[in-house]
């Protein structure tokens, strides 16, 4: 495996070097082939947290080169991975932005993509939504990943069956093929590695975040319980802090870190005298009771409340809201377990 990406690595130099001097058709289809075979590649190694010096060269041949700021993206495509891919490079270029590192696992189309010019998370999020879940045929992306939009009558008949399809599909999927998942903005080969990693984990996690009954209207992809998660053109945009408890139970080590370092971290603080720990995790433990955390503790009740609040405005996180109390008893278990070690 080391001397293949080695030598398709080596291939791929010499294809575009080769190329820029040649220009021909034929060299130009062979630098194109043998690019998209890098792409995958590099898709699939990043896809199994993959991170070592043959990846970083692979990447460095498609551009990206140094410690850049990217973020990843998941979903269930529309139509078929085809068209969202073909949907998600369109919409980065069209952005300024060079082309993504895009693949698909397990029927999902996910991609890395860095941070430049106009592309940002939430604007390449609203301009791929319509290639994700179920909205394409609505928005004008057929299965080529080509406008269908021209008004002909066969346009219209091509688009309601494969709209039937589509809903079809959907059906077998409790209503939705799933939200669009958002990974964090990381840096570098190992922090490609960890975004693609945590937008395939959310998109994983989603089930868990589903009401009870597929009729449940409290989110528009079945997504509840979520801080950040919100509609974007017909479809649930989840970012992957949404989901940190859930990723960490699938083994999400970038969930886990942010568990550990952010969350058990802004806790615990750095002054030992500091009540904030001990407060919020009495309180958990008594089920959310500020007057068995008041008797556990000897305070008056009033003092919780102060606490639990200047805990929930210096961390981030609320003790009092019943998701994000599932968060910190996590976040706790995490810490405490990895100061044992």
């Amino acid at each position: 495996m080391a001397d293949f990406l080695d030598m398709l690595t080596s291939h791929v130099s010499r294809s575009v070097a080769e190329g820029v001097a040649d220009g021909g058709d034929e060299s130009g289809a062979e630098r194109s082939d043998a690019r998209t075979l890098l792409t995958r590649v590099a898709f699939e190694s990043l896809a199994d947290g993959l991170s070592d010096d043959r990846v970083a060269s692979m990447l460095r041949v498609l551009g990206w080169d140094g410690d850049v700021p990217c973020f990843a993206i998941a979903g269930r495509p529309a139509v078929n991975a085809a068209a969202t891919m073909q949907a998600v490079e369109r919409a980065v270029t069209d952005l300024g932005g060079e082309s993504p590192v895009c693949g698909v696992r397990d029927g999902v189309v996910a991609a890395v993509i860095r941070i430049e010019a106009a592309v940002r998370p939430e604007v390449v999020c609203t301009a791929v939504s319509p290639a994700f879940g179920g909205d394409a045929v609505a928005n004008g992306i057929d299965g080529n990943g080509s406008g269908t939009g021209n008004g002909t009558v066969a346009d219209r008949d091509d688009a309601d069956e494969a709209g039937t399809q589509a809903g079809a599909r959907d059906e077998t999927a409790n209503g939705s093929n799933g939200p669009l998942c958002l990974g964090p903005v990381r840096h570098g080969v190992a922090g490609a590695a960890a975004t693609l990693g945590a937008a395939l984990t959310t998109l994983q996690a989603a089930p868990a975040l589903t009401p009870g009954s597929p009729g449940d209207s409290s989110g528009v992809a079945g997504v509840s319980g979520a801080r950040t998660a919100r509609p974007v053109r017909g479809v649930t945009l989840l970012r992957a802090e949404d989901a940190l408890p859930e990723r960490a139970l699938l083994g999400d080590p970038d969930a886990r870190r942010e568990l550990v370092n952010v969350v058990y971290g802004s806790l615990a603080g750095t002054n030992p005298d500091d009540p904030t720990m001990l407060t919020v995790s009495t309180f958990l433990a008594s089920g959310g009771s500020l007057e068995t955390t008041a008797r556990t503790l000897n305070v008056h009740p009033n003092t919780v409340r102060y606490r639990l609040k200047r805990a929930a405005d210096s961390t981030g996180w609320d003790a009092t809201d019943p998701r994000e109390a599932y968060v910190l008893t996590t976040a706790i278990a995490l810490g405490r377990m990895h100061a044992e070690h």
